[in-house]
């Protein structure tokens, strides 16, 4: 199974997420058991993984969320690395990605 399929899947679990943790408690989104999925998964990876994060400073509602999903995500494995870029300041960057709203994700 490729990386990318396998977030994938992960960011799925996001969307019922969302409605959740409105004014709920601050606590880890992904469950121990997609922890271990992606540990596991990620012992096996050949290559490492980096996420781009796309975030605005102009009403994003699901940015900071999105951003601690996957931090958790990237908290699983050394392999896998988070990087939050502006799309304001990195519009060119995002653009070359075909990234157009925040939160705009490239798995790389």
């Amino acid at each position: 199974m490729k990386i990318t399929h396998i977030f994938l899947a992960l960011l799925l679990l996001l969307v019922p997420a969302c409605g959740e943790r409105a004014d709920g408690p601050e606590e880890p989104l992904l469950k121990n058991k997609d922890r271990d999925f992606v540990k596991t998964t990620m012992e096996g990876a050949e290559r490492d993984a980096k996420i781009l994060l796309f975030t605005s400073r102009d009403d994003c509602e699901f940015c900071d969320l999105t951003e601690s999903f996957l931090g958790d995500i990237a908290a699983q494995s050394p392999l896998i690395t988070l990087e939050t870029l502006s799309l304001e300041e990195d519009g060119a960057r995002a653009q070359e990605l075909g990234i157009e709203r925040a939160p705009g994700i490239a798995i790389l």
